[in-house]
């Protein structure tokens, strides 16, 4: 009996641990800088004309596994770089700790009632494509600052108009002339839970961090979760014996 109740247990471990939607608590800790000089454009109205710093993030650590980069889906709130949030959470659901801010900068899909609640990030589906399309590739500054000028665009609609050297902008147009064609083509798969969308500061009302989007590495996130989720059937076992 003992046994059976140990492989359901493990069952339900493996549930969660593949489930795309779970939250934990993280450790978040960023070592290295992030590229400058960023120009935007809002067309909008919403206030966010300026010049940035934004992806990628050079180095950083998810509960000491490294990352291969890290961008930004946040443009109103902000974070530290280099820094560490050892009370960050993670997911694989489109969603990150929402200001209201960045839910009026059209950034968010929904109003965080306290601030601090998951929202999902506006066009969070091709955020994810564009990721999964060019991340990989993008190993220099401007392939990195189109990309992050391409996600900024379907999140919040700004136009990435130069940085610095320039030749960014026309990286730019073509990623999202490549999304564009996928969106026609209804080819845009739903890459979503391939990444971890990061809150730095978890869901504290008083201290929203800018939201960040990474992948963890092959493994890295499947045994972070597996070794939680195996504690939990620890605990359970034992209550099953008591």
């Amino acid at each position: 009996m003992r046994n059976r109740n140990l492989v359901t247990l493990v069952t339900v471990a493996l549930a969660i641990v593949l489930g795309s939607g779970m939250a934990l608590a993280d450790n978040l800790n960023i070592t290295g800088n992030f590229n400058g000089g960023i120009q935007i454009n809002d067309p909008n109205g919403h206030g966010l004309s300026g010049t940035y710093g934004g992806g990628v993030f050079t180095g950083g650590y998810l509960n000491g596994t490294a990352l291969p980069w890290i961008y930004c889906v946040d443009i109103p709130d902000h974070v530290y770089v280099p820094g560490d949030y050892p009370t960050a959470s993670s997911n694989n659901n489109g969603t990150i700790a929402g200001s209201t801010a960045n839910f009026n900068a059209t950034g968010i899909t929904g109003n965080p009632i306290p601030q601090g609640t998951q929202e999902g990030v506006t066009n969070a589906k091709n955020v994810a494509w564009l990721l999964y399309t060019y991340a990989a590739s993008a190993t220099d500054y401007q392939h990195q600052v189109a990309l992050q000028g391409a996600i900024w665009n379907q999140i919040y609609g700004v136009t990435l108009t130069g940085c610095t050297g320039g030749g960014c902008v026309s990286i730019y147009n073509t990623d999202l002339a490549a999304l564009s064609a996928a969106i026609s083509g209804g080819t845009v798969g739903n890459y979503v839970g391939n990444f971890t969308w990061l809150s730095p500061s978890g869901s504290d009302s008083n201290n929203v961090d800018q939201g960040l989007i990474t992948q963890v590495p092959d493994g890295g996130m499947t045994l972070m979760l597996l070794g939680g989720a195996l504690v939990g059937v620890g605990t359970l076992r034992r209550k099953f014996r008591g």
